[in-house]
């Protein structure tokens, strides 16, 4: 049982981190949100909505921004907002925005790097917060200019707050205003879109606020993280895997948030109050990502309407991601080990501010959780050790009733109990920890903290794998040691197994990020202590 116990531990370890290296990347999102209240919720894509509702992907050729009146513009302008955490730059062509650039973020390190644009659209149709109707009186929208109330707007001073307006108004009377407010010291933005009925008709048509992600082919895909799609609908997470967008989305429910993000950033809508929307999700031709969160204009002849957002176009950031509200920091997803995953970083984050280095903490987090865990550790080793001790009489117990496997089992028992040995104590204890670890490997994995984060000497970017393989190489040389040191059972092809997996992990972690490296090569540092210190002074 001893044996087999500490085979299916190794083996699930095993497993697990093929089932991230592999797998991982291909499940679906954590549950299928139903397409709610759809016409027809087994159809896909827009198929359950009315040809009057369906001004999402498949209608995307014929349909335009909107825009709003103001200042008439003869020529498409570039408004440009600047505060301490970015520099936006609109257009007045749609009133979309050109690119949002991050002051306190990079592309790469080193003397040519760039300020990572969330913007990847290059022309106007690629180009995000644009609004968009099947109305034919405003098929050509998109190639309007708005007008604008300023030219460009600067915000340094945290707590200072500045907006921006465009306006336009359709050949059939309908004003459409879009009021952006800024906050230094924020990378929240308000949004409120004001529709007014300047004819007198009735209008009734739906309109959609459009976020944009133009894929770059060329950019390598992280196997390891999620990019994509991505909305909060009904509390349930949604993510849509690009290669999943053959056919287009759509859904209908309480959309808390929706938008784009990938392992370290995320572009996002925030209905106000959590209203019930439409939702469609779709990619063109173009390798163009489109979110577009659907609602109705009907002002009555005379009339208003306001439809109101908040924007969040930054980092990851689980702190930040909270103080944002509408369930935001569900966007930093662990999966299964969540629950355990986020505190992990929240007293790894709490560890840094004191040693002011991330691998230093990494360091300080792995020794906290080896000392939490010693008596697990402790009793699965001197388990272990019990249990190389009566193998020699389990052989002869085995020789005596080969022939009687019921008898043999019964003797085994009796002989467990004789020597006051848990067959299952070696191992329990190791099972108990696996959890903790994976949530600790996936905190490290998906941590923006560690992006770009310096340790020492050669190793610069905690987020990226050692260029030079050295710890890997340490860290399966200390795996090597510790298996040798470890108490077997005497079983030739159990033997085999654990000999084999420090070459399998150092494999694995050749190209893991080297902050999560650090973790595993000082966890068994520890355990190789520990080991030592029971062979030694443990009977």
């Amino acid at each position: 049982m001893e044996k087999r116990a500490l085979i299916a531990v190794v083996l699930s370890l095993l497993v697990l981190f093929l089932y991230q290296y592999l797998v991982d990347k291909k499940m679906p999102s954590n549950k299928e949100v139903a397409q709610t209240e759809v016409t027809e919720p087994k159809k896909e894509g827009l198929e359950g909505m009315s040809r009057e509702e369906r001004i999402l992907p498949e209608t995307r050729s014929k349909m335009q921004l909107v825009k709003v009146q103001g200042i008439t513009q003869k020529e498409e302008k570039e408004i440009t907002v600047t505060t301490d955490l970015y520099t936006a730059v609109f257009t007045t062509r749609g009133a979309k925005l050109k690119s949002w650039k991050l002051q306190k973020y990079k592309d790469k390190i080193g003397k040519d790097a760039q300020n990572i644009d969330l913007v990847t659209g290059r022309k106007s149709e690629g180009y995000p917060l644009g609004l968009e109707s099947s109305k034919p009186d405003l098929h050509d929208i998109g190639d309007a200019l708005f007008e604008v109330n300023k030219e460009s707007l600067s915000l340094k001073e945290r707590g200072e707050q500045g907006s921006i307006s465009f306006s336009w108004t359709s050949p059939d009377g309908i004003e459409l205003i879009k009021k952006f407010t800024f906050s230094a010291g924020k990378y929240l933005v308000g949004l409120d879109v004001n529709i007014s009925n300047l004819s007198d008709k009735d209008t009734k048509e739906d309109v959609a606020l459009s976020w944009k992600t133009k894929l770059d082919p060329s950019k390598k895909i992280d196997s390891y993280s999620f990019s994509g799609p991505v909305a909060l609908i009904d509390g349930n997470l949604e993510e849509v895997e690009i290669k999943k967008l053959d056919k287009d989305r759509a859904y209908s429910g309480t959309v808390k948030w929706a938008g784009y993000e990938d392992k370290y950033f995320i572009s996002s809508i925030i209905p106000k109050e959590s209203r019930k929307v439409k939702l469609g999700m779709s990619k063109s031709s173009g390798d163009v990502v489109s979110v577009d969160i659907v609602e109705p204009i009907e002002p009555y002849p005379g009339g208003k309407m306001l439809h109101s957002y908040s924007l969040y176009l930054g980092p990851k950031d689980l702190d930040v991601l909270k103080s944002v509200g509408a369930d935001l920091q569900k966007a930093l997803n662990f999966g299964w080990f969540d629950v355990i995953a986020k505190p992990l970083l929240i007293f790894l984050k709490y560890i840094n501010k004191g040693t002011h280095n991330f691998g230093l903490a990494i360091i300080v987090l792995t020794v906290v959780i080896k000392i939490l865990f010693f008596p697990l550790t402790h009793t699965s080793y001197k388990s272990m050790k019990n249990m190389q001790k009566v193998q020699p009489l389990m052989l002869k117990l085995k020789k005596k009733y080969k022939d009687d496997k019921e008898r043999l089992n019964k003797e085994i028992m009796a002989l467990y109990r004789s020597h006051k040995v848990n067959p299952l104590g070696g191992c329990l204890p190791m099972i108990l920890q696996i959890p903790v670890f994976f949530a600790l490997y996936k905190a490290l994995l998906g941590s923006i903290e560690l992006r770009h984060a310096p340790f020492i000497f050669w190793i610069n970017d905690l987020s990226a794998k050692d260029p030079y393989y050295i710890t890997p190489i340490i860290m399966g040389a200390s795996m090597f040691i510790q298996q040798k040191m470890t108490p077997t059972v005497g079983d030739p092809m159990q033997a085999k197994i654990m000999l084999l997996m420090p070459i399998v992990f150092t494999v694995m972690f050749l190209n893991f990020p080297s902050g999560l490296v650090i973790y595993w090569l000082v966890n068994n540092v520890l355990s190789i202590g520990q080991q030592f210190y029971i062979n030694k002074y443990t009977a």
